[in-house]
Formats: structure tokens, sequence, C-alpha cells
């Protein structure tokens, strides 16, 4: 199955091993560096070498030797949990499932690839039933992207995934999406925009199973098994639960964006001719000459989202004008008011505390008109800027301008979350600019007068992640014990774990210690030390100890040299 001259199947691997890791979490995993090695199991999966996999058809259906942790039920594995913030503020749970087990899903997707996959999104007679959705998973004709600051010149081909967290294709899929959405807009006066109420947490798994008999699948698509194993596969990454799938990897995305497909086809038709309609994942909008038209339907939506145990959340259904309708970021006006987003001039640009201000006042203001996606835009073409030294912060001022950003950073961080992956982008840079170890440390010293904040007010969410991410690459002068003791009793976050790891050989002992103990304190046998090992790799804590493998050279415990640590993992490490 596997075609290593096919090049297409092998840039969809790519794209499929790229969509692993969310975009907003710090890279402390190099998934990038290691899709070699990770393209290498998907081959030995294909050749049957692994014996953790049972196969029907050419498509794994079950996992084998799998030992769950005590506290999850009929050989569950763990994911790892940890929160975001949605633009109201409030949190939105986030898992990382087990790398060795989405190797599977990767496998299977290329399995059906042909007869799932490029036939839904590439024949003609399928159009009626992937025309409503925004939220597509696959590009359907050839795109040439133009590099203007390079002059290069880059092709997507038609069948590509349109992986978010890949830079070129998250950005074209970005780009689509609007001309989609101005496509059904077209001259209707209104709009209204519904949302389902917690959507991922709510869908079913079982109905992955049950959606092959179901239209677009239904005597056009023969894929049972593959459909068989997203509900087996959903179910099992997370905790053996039947509700609820993970959120931020890209085996739920084309999970969820299969199943709503679905409902698109039903929706459509319930809703007439005159209404149009166009949904991004779970967000649904309708377009029309009148709202009450639109509002008729609403109760006909939600009837058959009873069929799929899915609801509108009625406390955010947002109505407007079509004429103050913007699907995108007004990215003119943006480098307009910036000298330095100016990326193909050659000018660099003096930062002072004029522009200092300018930045504090446009922030504010935007902020004040909850244009919370412009901030998020403005926030990374300024690291950008910073990187590529369009900003010059070595001038005559009687403050310290780095410290003052990074300051300022810390402020729009703490105070909205939902820009933390950005803000804490915008102090590496600055950090990257800095020579002097002292002028690091007082940023450092800085970082740290916010620990107690962040760990109390924001414990396990990314804006906690990435605090103590850029806290453990950053300060030459702490150590593990000094990092863990900063948590005082909490449990610390896997993902932050696997960031302290350092790259020496026989560095972390004191890490790879906090976990065995977290661990056994909660999973143990009466008279068996290394009872332990058993089940660990099938818990949240595989990731750390994974990162641990593959930086530091030591066998703690004798644990990687036994067979509880599996083949695959050892297999993801490069042989220096």
């Amino acid at each position: 199955m596997i075609d290593k001259n096919n090049d297409i199947q092998q840039r969809n691997i790519d794209l499929l091993i790229a969509g692993y890791w969310y975009e907003d979490l710090p890279p402390v995993i190099d998934i990038a560096n290691m899709k070699g090695m990770i393209k290498g199991i998907i081959e030995k999966i294909d050749n049957d070498i692994y014996d953790d996999f049972y196969k029907t058809d050419g498509i794994i259906t079950e996992y084998k030797n799998t030992q769950a942790p005590s506290y999850i039920f009929n050989d569950g594995i763990e994911p790892i949990t940890f929160f975001e913030f949605k633009k109201n503020g409030a949190l939105r749970e986030m898992q990382i499932p087990n790398l060795k087990y989405y190797c599977t899903f990767v496998y299977n997707t290329i399995a059906v690839y042909d007869e799932l996959f490029s036939k839904l999104y590439s024949e003609p007679e399928y159009d009626k039933y992937v025309c409503n959705s925004n939220s597509y998973i696959l590009f359907n004709e050839l795109f040439h992207i133009y590099k203007l600051y390079d002059g290069s010149e880059e092709i997507i081909e038609s069948g590509i995934f349109a992986v978010k967290n890949n830079k070129t294709t998250g950005q074209l899929a970005h780009e689509e999406n609007n001309v989609r959405y101005l496509k059904k807009q077209g001259a209707k006066l209104h709009s209204v925009k519904v949302d389902i109420e917690s959507f991922y947490p709510n869908v079913y798994t079982h109905y992955f199973s049950k959606i092959k008999d179901a239209e677009p699948y239904k005597d056009n698509i023969c894929c049972d098994t593959y459909f068989d194993f997203l509900d087996y596969y959903n179910m099992k990454i997370n905790n053996n639960q039947t509700k609820g799938i993970v959120t931020g990897v890209y085996s739920s995305t084309i999970s969820a964006e299969l199943l709503m497909l679905c409902v698109d086809y039903e929706i459509n038709n319930v809703i007439g001719d005159e209404v149009t309609y166009i949904r991004y994942v779970d967000d649904l909008t309708f377009f029309s000459d009148s709202l009450e038209e639109i509002y008729s339907k609403l109760p006909l939506v939600q009837r058959v989202l009873n069929k799929y145990r899915l609801r509108i959340n009625n406390n955010k259904t947002e109505t407007q004008k079509s004429i103050y309708n913007m699907s995108y970021v007004d990215m003119y006006e943006l480098k307009k008011r910036f000298d330095f987003f100016d990326f193909d001039s050659a000018d660099i640009i003096k930062y002072d505390k004029e522009i200092f201000y300018n930045i504090k006042g446009y922030v504010a203001r935007a902020y004040d008109n909850n244009l919370k996606s412009e901030i998020k835009a403005f926030l990374s073409m300024f690291r950008k800027a910073i990187s590529l030294k369009k900003l010059c912060f070595d001038i005559d001022e009687k403050i310290d301008l780095k410290k003052h950003t990074v300051a300022y950073m810390l402020q729009l961080a703490c105070l909205e979350p939902i820009f933390a992956s950005r803000c804490y982008r915008v102090i590496i840079s600055i950090l990257d600019l800095i020579d002097k170890e002292n002028k690091k440390d007082e940023i450092v010293k800085l970082l740290k007068s916010k620990n107690d904040f962040i760990n109390v007010t924001h414990h396990d969410s990314l804006l906690q992640i990435w605090h103590y991410y850029v806290l453990s690459k950053y300060d030459a002068k702490s150590n593990i014990k000094e990092l863990l003791d900063s948590f005082g009793s909490d449990e610390i976050n896997p993902i932050i774990l696997a960031g302290f790891v350092k790259e020496k050989n026989a560095a972390n002992k004191e890490l790879f210690d906090y976990i065995k103990k977290t661990y056994s304190s909660i999973v143990y046998k009466e008279g068996e030390s290394s009872y332990w090992m058993r089940s660990i790799m099938f818990s949240k804590w595989w990731l750390p100890l994974l990162v641990i493998y593959l930086k530091d050279g030591k066998n703690y415990s004798q644990f990687y040299e036994s067979q509880h640590f599996h083949e695959i993992y050892k297999e993801m490490k490069e042989d220096k």
C-alpha cells in the first residue's frame, strides 16, 4: 500500500504527520525532524512488522498488547489534556493522543485515500456533498503560490490534505475559506451564525460506524472498515470513552468533518432554496434576504442535529447585516499602519518610544472593538518583524524597550490568555536578539515574577505551558529541581515536563524520577516495584518519557531497555 514513488501519497503522509502537533503549542517535540522516522514506522506497520495491531482487509481494526492504567476502563489509552482559551475567555479542553496510535490513523487514512478522500473531493458528482463545508480536508484543484519576497513558487497539487498547522496549506485553506464564504453569502442581506454546543466533547464515537449507511457514503463509497476504525480509534485514544473525541489533532478534524458532511446533506434538504448555508467545523452560518426565513428553519436544523445527539447553543447565536460581515482580517490596513510590516523593503525601522506607544494604543483600540483575530495577526507579524530585524532596538533611549516590550507582552498574555502563544513567541524573538547574559537574566527575572500568578490562575493552560517553555530555554541559571519546585504540590502537566528535558546524557534523572514517583503513587502493586512500567506508556506520561529517550542516552531505572518501552518509540529516535 505504501508507495515511495507516489509523490502525492508521500506528501500526504508528511502532512498527516504534521497534523499531529497542535499549532499553538510550543515545539517541545520536533515532529518535523522526526518525520522520516515516523514514516519508517508507518511503512513497517504496512509490512506487519509489529504484533500490536490486528488488520482486516488491509485496515487496522484492533489494538493488541495494551495495558491501560488501572484508573482507565478496558484498555483505554490516556491522552494528555491541556486548556486553551476561547474568545470569551472560557476554557476549551484540548488533548494530545499517544503518537504510537496516531501512526495507525495515518496508515489507515492513506489506505482508504483513493476510495474515500480522493473520490469525495475530486469527483464532480460529490461536490453537492462537500460544497457547504468551509472546514474541508482536501484541496480539489491545483494552486500556484508565488512568494514575492524571494521570487520562488510553490505548487499545491490537487488531492493534498489541507492541514491547518502546515504553514503553506493552512494559509491557502484560509484564503479558500474566504472565497467559499463569499460564494454562499452572495447578495443575501442577512446572516445568522449558530454554534453547536460543546461539539467535540459531545460527539458520540459510535456514529462514525453509523454514517457509513448515510449520505454521502451509502451506496457510493466502500470504506465500512475505516468508519468502524474511526469509532474504535477515537474511543481508545480518549480513555476508552464513547462520548467525546479529542480536540486539536488532525485525526479529530478528519473524523468530525466526515461526520458533519452527513449533517450538511440533511440540513440542505430542510432549509429550502431561500436560505444558503456554510459551515466551519461546528459553526453554522445561514444567509437570506429575510431573517424571519432563517429563524423559521432553525427548529428544522435542530431536528437534524438531534439525530447525532448535538444541539444548537442558543446563547451564541449571532445576527448580522451582510454589509458588516467580514470573514477576514484586513491585512492591508495592518501593513499600512506599521511600516515595519513591509517585509519586501530593505529599510530598517528604529524602534523608539513613539512606536512602542503606538503599538499599545492600536492593541487597546482593537481590543475595545473586539478585533481579537486582528490582534493575533498583528502579534504574529510583530514577531516576524523582530526576527527579521526589521526593527532596530539598539538606539539611545532612556528606557530599555526590549524589557518594556516583554513586560507588555506578559501583561497582554496574562490579562487576555487567548493571545498567550503569540505573546510568548514575541518574547522569544526579543530574547534571541540579546547577546549579554545579564540582560537576558533581567527578562528571565521579569518572567519569573509571574510564576505564582500563572500557576494559581492558569494551571494546565497554554499560557502556563508557554511560560515554562520559555523559562526552561532561556534561564541559564535554573536547574530541573528549581523548575519542579516552582510548582509546589501541583502536579505538572506532561507537556511542560517534556519542555524541561535537557539534550545531554544523564541530565534528566530528577525529571524521570518525578514522573516515576508521581505515576507510581497512583498505579502500584504490592511487592512489585517495577509494576508502574507495565502501563505508563499508555498513560499521559508517555510524552516526557519519550522526549527523555530522544534527548538523553541513559537507561533510567532499566526502563528504556525493557519490553514496556515499545520498539515503535525507539524507532522515533534518529540513529546518530
